[in-house]
């Protein structure tokens, strides 16, 4: 017997926006849930999140369109619509709007949409032996394609999340930690976000990866780092080293005391 898509999952799927209105408009709940086939105990929400049915300002409007009527931020987590103990498959919608999507690159405007409604940045939920925790920091670290199609589209993703007050050490998933994988993956641009919110730089084999973990770390920029003695003495010798150069460049044009300032709003201190 042919599955048969409940119409609201359908139109969720396909990023139907007028499909999606009509029904709402019929007072249809909008974190109601199937309780079969492949879309089983889903949101509409969840389903947006992670298609790659529609077109990219099909899912950005359709998303609004949910969360405007009120579409739980939180559905998939704990206690929320949409939570299921069937492991991962079952992600909050952060974890799915911050993943990859097939040949698709996560969605920022989604991820940054949700986190303004009240998205939970550090839920975790329960995974399988070989990832037994995810939060949507590393659901966005570990479902990145390698090499990443677009890396500025997955780096903006994490640090959004990390202003939003993602923790930088959530549990190891995969066997790694999010700064093994950004290790693991060459994501230059984020190791700088992530140490600078508290990620622990590691120090052994990634064994999910060790056809791609440089375990010696041998990057100049992490060797860099441990010369210095870690992030926190390396920013800060960065930052008097800056501060030597421009401080006689711009007292005679603003007072001592901003110049810091100064420094601290035009410089990555640290970040290279």
């Amino acid at each position: 017997m042919a599955f048969v898509e409940p119409p609201l999952s359908k139109a969720a799927v396909h990023c139907d926006i007028d499909a999606l209105s009509e029904i709402l408009s019929a007072g249809v709940d909008v974190d109601h849930t199937d309780d079969s086939g492949c879309y089983r105990n889903l949101t509409p929400l969840q389903l947006v999140c992670c298609t790659s049915a529609g077109k990219r300002e099909a899912r950005v409007a359709c998303a609004a369109l949910l969360l405007a009527h009120g579409a739980s931020p939180n559905a998939g987590a704990p206690g929320n619509p949409g939570q299921s103990t069937n492991n991962a498959r079952h992600f909050t919608v952060l974890m799915k709007a911050a993943c990859r999507v097939r040949h698709e690159i996560a969605n920022l405007e989604i991820v940054q949409m949700l986190l303004s409604a009240g998205s939970d940045v550090n839920v975790l939920i329960e995974g399988d032996d070989k990832a037994p925790t995810w939060s949507a920091l590393s659901a966005a670290m570990c479902f990145s394609p390698f090499p990443p199609l677009d890396p500025r589209g997955y780096d903006a993703v994490v640090e959004a999340l990390l202003k939003a007050g993602a923790d930088a050490n959530p549990a190891a998933t995969r066997g790694g930690t999010v700064m093994d994988f950004a290790i693991a993956y060459g994501r230059r641009r984020i190791w700088p976000l992530l140490l600078r919110a508290g990620s622990i730089l590691p120090t052994g084999q990634n064994p999910y990866r060790e056809d791609g973990y440089d375990d010696h770390r041998t990057h100049p920029y992490l060797q860099k780092l441990d010369t210095a003695g870690g992030w926190k003495a390396y920013e800060k010798a960065h930052r008097t080293r800056l501060l030597a150069t421009f401080k006689p460049k711009f007292t005679h044009l603003v007072p001592e005391e901003l110049v810091p300032l100064i420094v601290e709003f035009s410089f990555h201190v640290g970040f290279y």
